[in-house]
């Protein structure tokens, strides 16, 4: 939330980590197959990859803004923005400390979230594995946001 918050890292970090396996495969046979070093296989793989990177990044990027739609229209959302937008106008906090003390003040909304859920543990076993049944390998879609498993009540 700082100025020298780079918003990207965190979004082609989750691209580089769903190409990972892929890469590491290709270097290696590319390592074995040709007589070139460690070094110039993976810059080699990179470029190769440049396009699924790409794609990566843009499925990653597309539910984070989903994501984040849904969250700025949420009541909770709108009260710890009032409540950061109040204590820049009027307080002359930084962008940083306003949210940060923002959320502080109004942590307690947080437990009417958690009301709405249950824990991963507290789902009784016909649940879990209805759920398994039928699922097919997430490894390619983005699961960060929103979850992989709807925990609601």
């Amino acid at each position: 939330m700082s100025e020298s918050y780079d918003p990207w890292e965190s979004v082609v970090q989750k691209a580089f980590d769903k190409c990972a396996e892929q890469f590491e495969d290709e270097v290696t046979k590319l390592v074995h197959r040709e007589d070139i070093s460690q070094t110039e296989a993976r810059s080699h793989v990179y470029n190769e990859m440049r396009s699924k990177y790409r794609k990566a990044m843009i499925t990653v990027f597309t539910n984070r803004m989903v994501w984040f739609d849904a969250l700025r229209k949420h009541p909770i959302y709108k009260t710890i923005k009032k409540t950061a937008t109040n204590l820049i106008d009027l307080d002359d906090y930084s962008s940083d400390e306003a949210w940060k003390s923002a959320i502080g003040q109004r942590k307690f909304l947080f437990d009417t979230i958690l009301e709405e859920y249950y824990p991963p543990e507290m789902e009784s076993e016909d649940d879990e594995s209805e759920s398994e049944v039928g699922q097919e390998d997430d490894s390619n879609n983005e699961a960060e946001e929103p979850a992989e498993k709807n925990h609601r009540r």
